[in-house]
C-alpha cells in the first residue's frame, strides 16, 4: 500500500509569515495528508496544531533543536503542543564531518539528544544533507556515523541530497531498512547552486524511492523544496499531482 504524503513546511516558510492560515488551508486543499513542522512562523505551537487538526492534517514530525541542556524541556513541551512524537534533528554543520573524531563527537551529541527524546516518549531521527552521504577518504560518512550512533537513532533520508552526493537514494533506504521512518521527496537538477524543481521534474527516480520506502516500512513521504524559482505553491501542487498521479503515495484525492 502506498505511503501517505505530507509537506515540509519549510518549503513555504516565506508565505507562512504572510498568511499562515491561508497557506495551511491551501496545502490541505491540494490534498496533502500531513505536514512536517519546522517552526510555526509567529504562531504558537498550540494555535498551529489546532489549525492543522481542523483541516485534517497530521503533524508527521518536527524539526527541532536537540532536547538537551536549557532547551530540553522547551523542546519536549513544543513537541507535545504540536501533537507529534517524531523529533528530527535537521542538520549538523558540514565542517563537523571532516574527520572520524569530529564525526564521533557529532554522534555522541545525537545520542544524547536521542536519550532525552526517548525518556520523554519521543522517537529521534537525523536528517541528512549532501555531506553525510559523501566520502571521507574512501568511506561513506553515513557508514561511519552508524558505527557510533545508538541503533535507536533513525534517519530521515533526503533523497535529493543523497543523489547529489553520488549515491543511489533507493539503495541507501534499502540498506538502512527500519531506520528510515520518514523520507524527504525532493527533486532538482543536481546542481547545488540551483533551486529545486517540483517532484518529477529533476534527476530523482521517485518511483524507486517510493518503492524502497514502502518496502522498509517507512511511515511518510514528505515533499520538500529548500528553494524554488517562481511560484512555490504551484511547485507544491505540481509535486502532489505527480506523486499521486504516478501512484507513489496516497493523498486526499
Amino acid at each position: 500500500m502506498a505511503l501517505p504524503i505530507a509537506l515540509q513546511l519549510y518549503t513555504v516558510r516565506d508565505l507562512l509569515q504572510q498568511d499562515f492560515d491561508g497557506v495551511i488551508q491551501r496545502i490541505a486543499e491540494v490534498g496533502y495528508l500531513g505536514v512536517e513542522a519546522a517552526g510555526v512562523y509567529g504562531r504558537s505551537a498550540v494555535d498551529a496544531a489546532r489549525l492543522f487538526r481542523s483541516l485534517g492534517l497530521t503533524v508527521t514530525s518536527a524539526h527541532m533543536p536537540l532536547p538537551v541542556g536549557e532547551k530540553r524541556q522547551q523542546v519536549i513541551d513544543t513537541m507535545g503542543e504540536l501533537g507529534t512524537t517524531n523529533l528530527i534533528c535537521a542538520w549538523m554543520p558540514e565542517d563537523r564531518f571532516t574527520s572520524v573524531d569530529t564525526i564521533k563527537q557529532v554522534c555522541e551529541e545525537l545520542n544524547a539528544g536521542a536519550r532525552a527524546a526517548h525518556e520523554a516518549g519521543l522517537s529521534f531521527a537525523y536528517h541528512n544533507h549532501w555531506w553525510e552521504p559523501a566520502r571521507l577518504d574512501s568511506r561513506i560518512i553515513m557508514d561511519i556515523m552508524q558505527e557510533y550512533l545508538d541503533p535507536s537513532v533513525k534517519f530521515e533520508i533526503d533523497v535529493y541530497w543523497v543523489k547529489v552526493a553520488g549515491l543511489d537514494p533507493a539503495a541507501l533506504i534499502t540498506d538502512l531498512g527500519a531506520r528510515v521512518p520518514l523520507v524527504h521527496l525532493k527533486d532538482g537538477s543536481g546542481d547545488r547552486s540551483q533551486a529545486m524543481t517540483a517532484v518529477g521534474q529533476g534527476i530523482i527516480d521517485s518511483k524507486s524511492v517510493a518503492a524502497a520506502a514502502e518496502n522498509v516500512g517507512a511511515n511518510w513521504l514528505i515533499v520538500e523544496m529548500d528553494r524554488v524559482d517562481g511560484d512555490v505553491l504551484a511547485a507544491v501542487t505540481e509535486s502532489y499531482r505527480y506523486v499521486i498521479g504516478q501512484g507513489l503515495a496516497k493523498g486526499r484525492r
